[in-house]
């Protein structure tokens, strides 16, 4: 069994990338903004990170740059996981704004991660997340503790709140190969 520790990134800046030619999956290059970096260092400092032998991150810029941050400051090695994506509110990934995002997005809170037998949206669902997510990390529970950077989403698969994970949240536990998303309810 392995003690993980998961970390939101920090707040992106998506303003280069709300340019028309970044249509749908291209505001996912955004970096973090200034705040978000100073979030990353903040959380770098974290007690609850000490001890970690690695970080997995998914594999958007926002959970990369957190991750370089923690990297440094705890002189761990980065191994990207793409299965640790963010969410995906529209598969497959045609949206082309913000505004598009937020139509799925409500659905999600309100059903909280699945789908209305009348959805509207085909967004993937917290099951959907967890399995994906499950399946990633599977690779590391022969470790004793790892650091996963990763999205909001991510985290409530493994402990579900309606609350917001604010930006370099963190939220641990034990994973093992018999880990199951209803623990977490």
């Amino acid at each position: 069994m392995v003690k993980v520790v998961m970390v939101r990134h920090g707040e992106p800046d998506y303003s280069f990338f709300d340019a028309p030619r970044y249509v749908g999956f291209g505001k996912e290059f955004g970096p973090l903004s200034k705040k978000g970096i100073e979030q990353a260092e903040l959380v770098a400092n974290d007690k609850r990170l000490s001890g970690a032998e690695i970080i997995v991150v998914s594999p958007f810029t926002r959970a990369l740059q957190t991750a370089y941050v923690i990297s440094k400051k705890l002189q761990l090695d980065i191994e990207i996981q793409p299965g640790l994506h963010e969410w995906l509110p529209d598969n497959p990934y045609l949206f082309a704004c913000g505004e598009d995002f937020a139509l799925p997005n409500i659905d999600f809170v309100k059903y909280k991660g699945e789908k209305h037998p009348l959805y509207t949206y085909n967004y993937e669902t917290i099951q959907e997340v967890f399995d994906r997510a499950y399946q990633s990390l599977l690779p590391y529970v022969h470790f004793d503790k790892i650091i996963v950077v990763c999205h909001g989403v991510l985290m409530k698969a493994f402990k579900y709140s309606d609350k917001t994970v604010d930006y370099c949240g963190i939220i641990t536990f034990d994973f093992d190969e018999s880990r199951v998303l209803s623990d977490n309810k």
